[in-house]
């Protein structure tokens, strides 16, 4: 925040205040300021919550409008989750025949529980399936994990791609998990 002095004379800034889940990281008002000069506070955000936070940076001195205030906004969010391993990879697969389950573990990487709505299978045709779902409808702890299990049946041969998407209210909202492996002839 830039604070301007438009008087002819100089002004006192006594004190600097600020509220809400902000803090000031660099006061160059707290002083003097001379006469058409300015100052700047710089200002940071550290949510303890999901959503908009609002707070104010408050001005004090020797001027007419002491006590003034400037808003302060922001919004917390959370950090996407990690998975573990990086994807799935299934290798060559007999067609008709069922390799897995193999487990992706999620990891919430944030100091809050992060929620989790759904996980679904996106593929060619029905080759993937989930076995188990540890994860959707769950609220994951701080540095907390749960499991998804995938089973890879190829109905064709060849290249059988396919995606998990776990939705959640980390990053983006919902992360894509890449899925692969390959049908072979029996």
């Amino acid at each position: 925040a830039t604070v301007k002095n438009n008087n002819a004379i100089a002004v006192t800034i006594s004190s600097v205040a600020v509220s809400g889940n902000f803090a000031i990281i660099s006061d160059g008002c707290t002083g003097v300021l001379a006469a058409n000069s300015s100052c700047t506070e710089t200002v940071t955000f550290s949510p303890t919550a999901t959503g908009a936070a609002t707070g104010t940076l408050t001005f004090n001195g020797n001027f007419s409008n002491s006590g003034g205030t400037s808003s302060l906004t922001g919004t917390g969010t959370l950090l996407a989750p990690t998975f573990s391993p990086s994807s799935l990879a299934f290798g060559a697969v007999t067609v008709g025949t069922t390799a897995g389950p193999s487990s992706i573990t999620v990891t919430n990487p944030n100091t809050l529980p992060l929620p989790f709505t759904s996980a679904t299978v996106s593929a060619l045709s029905s080759d993937y399936s989930i076995t188990a779902d540890g994860c959707s409808g769950t609220m994951v702890a701080p540095s907390g994990t749960c499991t998804v299990s995938i089973d890879f049946t190829p109905t064709t041969t060849g290249a059988r791609a396919g995606q998990v998407t776990f939705v959640d209210q980390g990053g983006s909202g919902s992360q894509k998990y890449a899925l692969s492996g390959s049908g072979k002839a029996p």
